[in-house]
C-alpha cells in the first residue's frame, strides 16, 4: 500500500514492513538538505506507527551518490557557524532519526554508495545488498571528513587501524568485502535481492513490535549512544573548519570541473568515484 510523502520520497507499506524509497534516480540520488528532512520526517512517520521494521532504499542503478554538488557550493559560501548548524540539524537530522527509530532501520543497497549515501547506509541497523553493489568514504577527495556518523560505525566494527586507511584512501568496499568485513548483512545476486530482502524482513516481522525495540535499544546502548552524540558534534564542528577553507572551495572547483566533463562526454547512469562526493 503506498501511503506517499512526495516525489522525493515515497512511503509504503506491506504487513508489518514499512518502506521508504528516495525516488530521485534522474541525479542519481544525490540529496540535499530537504530530501534529508523528508527522509527524517517519513522514518519517524513509519517508526511511530506500528511497523515491525523499516527498509530504506532508492531507485534506479545508485542507492546515492553523495551530496548534490549544488549544496556543498551554497555549503562553501557559508561562515563556518552555518556550516555546523546546518550539518547538525539536517544531515546529522537524518543520522539521529535512524538511530533514534525504535524499530530496526535496514538499508537495501542495490547499488554504488558514495560519501553521504555511505553513511546513511552504514547508520542502518542491518545492510541487504546487491553483489553489483559497494560504498566508498569519499570524504578526503575533497579535503573533509565523514561528519555523519560513519568513522564511529567503522572504529568499532573493522577497527581504528582498518578504518583510517578506507577514509584516507578511498576506494571501493565491495559487496563481498563488505560481508567479509561484518559491515553488510546479507549480499544476494541482483536477480534475487528481493528475495534475500523479503526473507530478511520475514525475520524481523516475525518478533512482536516490543522485542524489537528492546532489542535494538540494548545494541544500541552497549554502543555507548552518549559518546555516538559527542562524535556527531565533534564532527560538526570540524568538518565547519574545514568547509570554509580554502583546500575545500579548490577541491570542489576541480570535482565539478570533473563531473562537467563527464556529463558532457557520456550520458551513461554508472557512477564513478570522482562523480560525487
Amino acid at each position: 500500500m503506498v501511503q506517499g510523502i512526495n516525489d522525493r520520497v515515497r512511503l509504503s507499506r506491506e504487513g508489518y514492513s514499512t518502506t521508504i524509497a528516495i525516488q530521485l534516480a534522474h541525479k542519481k540520488n544525490a540529496l540535499d538538505f530537504e530530501t534529508a528532512d523528508e527522509i527524517s520526517q517519513a522514518i519517524k512517520v513509519a517508526g511511530d506507527g506500528d511497523s515491525r521494521c523499516i527498509v530504506l532504499r532508492s531507485e534506479g542503478d545508485v542507492f546515492c551518490a553523495g551530496a548534490d554538488l549544488a549544496l556543498l557550493e551554497i555549503l562553501a559560501s557559508k561562515d563556518s557557524d552555518t556550516v555546523r548548524r546546518l550539518i547538525y540539524e539536517k544531515f546529522q537530522g537524518l543520522i539521529r532519526s535512524i538511530r533514534h527509530c525504535p524499530v530496526p532501520v535496514i538499508c537495501l543497497l542495490q547499488g554504488p554508495a558514495l560519501g553521504v549515501g555511505a553513511d546513511v547506509a552504514l547508520s542502518c541497523d542491518a545492510i541487504v545488498a546487491s553483489e553489483v553493489a559497494w560504498m566508498e568514504l569519499t570524504w578526503s577527495r575533497l579535503g573533509l571528513i565523514p561528519a555523519l556518523g560513519s568513522a564511529y560505525e567503522l572504529s568499532g566494527t573493522v577497527g581504528r587501524r582498518h578504518a583510517l586507511e578506507i577514509l584516507l584512501q578511498p576506494t571501493r568496499i565491495t559487496a563481498q568485502r563488505a560481508l567479509a568485513a561484518g559491515l553488510v548483512n546479507r549480499v544476494a545476486a541482483d536477480e534475487d535481492l528481493e528475495l534475500e530482502l523479503l526473507e530478511f524482513t520475514g525475520i524481523m516481522t516475525q518478533h512482536d513490535r516490543s522485542t524489537l525495540v528492546s532489542t535494538k535499544a540494548l545494541l544500541l546502548q552497549a554502543s555507548a549512544p552518549d559518546r555516538f552524540n559527542d562524535h556527531l558534534e565533534d564532527a560538526a564542528k570540524l568538518q565547519a573548519t574545514l568547509v570554509s577553507s580554502p583546500i575545500f572551495r579548490a577541491n570542489l572547483s576541480a570535482l565539478q570541473a570533473r563531473v562537467a566533463g563527464i556529463t558532457a562526454a557520456s550520458d551513461n547512469s554508472g557512477v564513478s568515484p570522482e562523480d560525487a562526493p
